[in-house]
């Protein structure tokens, strides 16, 4: 069979940009906490009122600040105003300077936590004086998931950054234009000679199968079955070759030297440590 058959797949979203999305939501919300966090120092110094989805901190200094404003002490609400906004400045500068490095992010969850402590200390001391007031309680629904948001974000980086420095070990590219070969054990052009490669993808009991591809010499040539051997027909040139994996891992690129024998290869899996699924080509002799 001369002709080969080109699959053509539907892309997949990869973790990369799942991660993406996560990392922005996450910058937006540090952006809302900070404008929320000003509104609110404003509402409670001067109104009383207070909305969810800021610092307490914050809250803190601005029911300080209502006091003082109740008693005429209007050079001291301009110190409080002052104090409010200095603490609202590293989410600011958190929601900036994330834009292009990522430590920024851990910065504004560090601070969240320290702010996230100081509430839980005060409505536990609310619950023990017998007092349960309602928008501490909505509040704390708001902030933990605010946090658990700041955390995910945080851990997930890390785990893509993990697995882009892994596949940056792929040192050969995904496609290398090659010229025919002529060499004097062959009488005739390379390209014109056919050979098989041969890839069994294996099953680990343990772990769900993990869908993934044939791509040589940067065409997709379709998806591999669970316990099953696929046949490539490809000429006796020299061809690099990889297997992605819908969950977003690539195996390494692997380089066919010229000739004119079948290769054989086994598709099995290594495991990180947070359970994904990394494929990994083993040449068979």
């Amino acid at each position: 069979m001369d002709n080969e058959e080109i699959v053509q797949v539907e892309p997949t979203q990869s973790p990369d940009n799942r991660g993406e999305l996560l990392y922005k939501i996450t910058r937006y919300t540090i952006l809302l906490i900070s404008v929320m966090s000003v509104i609110n120092l404003a509402l409670t110094i001067f109104l009383g009122r207070y909305f969810y989805f800021a610092t307490y901190i914050t809250r803190i200094v601005a029911q300080i600040g209502n006091i003082y404003f109740t008693r005429g002490s209007t050079r001291l609400v301009i110190i409080t105003i002052v104090v409010g906004i200095v603490l609202i400045v590293p989410y600011i500068l958190s929601f900036v300077f994330s834009s292009t490095r990522k430590n920024w992010q851990i910065v504004a969850l560090v601070l969240f936590s320290a702010d996230m402590l100081i509430f839980v200390y005060d409505f536990i001391s609310f619950i023990v004086a017998g007092y349960m007031p309602v928008n501490y309680i909505i509040d704390l629904l708001t902030k933990l998931m605010i946090l658990a948001l700041m955390i995910i974000n945080v851990v997930k980086g890390r785990e893509i950054d993990k697995e882009r420095e892994y596949n940056k070990e792929d040192t050969v590219p995904d496609f290398i234009p090659q010229m025919p070969i002529h060499r004097n054990d062959f009488s005739v052009d390379l390209g014109k000679v056919k050979r098989k490669l041969f890839i069994t993808k294996k099953t680990d009991r343990k772990y769900k199968a993990v869908i993934c591809e044939c791509v040589i010499d940067g065409v997709n040539r379709g998806a591999l079955k669970d316990n099953h051997t696929a046949e490539y027909i490809v000429s006796a040139n020299s061809h690099n070759f990889k297997i992605i994996a819908t969950n977003g891992k690539a195996s390494k690129v692997i380089t066919v030297p010229a000739g004119a024998e079948n290769k054989t290869y086994d598709l099995v899996y290594e495991f990180t440590a947070h359970g994904n699924a990394i494929p990994v080509l083993v040449e068979k002799n």
